[in-house]
């Protein structure tokens, strides 16, 4: 899981700058600060060697790094939903 993991965020990584650079100003806020969320956890698990177990005893900074999301996630969410007509599966 380590390896798949690590690979994953090698790819999310490539994609950030032309992700953040061709979203519309609405959402380009919203985006950055998720990939600022994201990029913390990322540089976690890097530290930790890839093992997402090594985190759970930082569950109360983990909850607190989640609680960041909610805004630009609900944002991104109704832009996704609003202006581009994609619904959740």
């Amino acid at each position: 899981m380590e390896s798949k993991l690590k690979t994953d965020y090698g790819k999310f990584e490539a994609a950030e700058p032309a992700l953040v650079g061709a979203a519309p100003s609405q959402i380009k806020g919203d985006l950055k600060q998720v990939f600022s969320v994201d990029n913390v956890l990322f540089q976690d698990l890097k530290n930790a060697h890839w093992n997402f177990l090594a985190l759970a005893g930082d569950e109360k900074y983990l909850v607190a790094e989640e609680a960041k999301l909610k805004v630009p996630l609900a944002a991104l969410e109704a832009y996704f939903k609003g202006t581009c007509g994609i619904k959740e599966p």
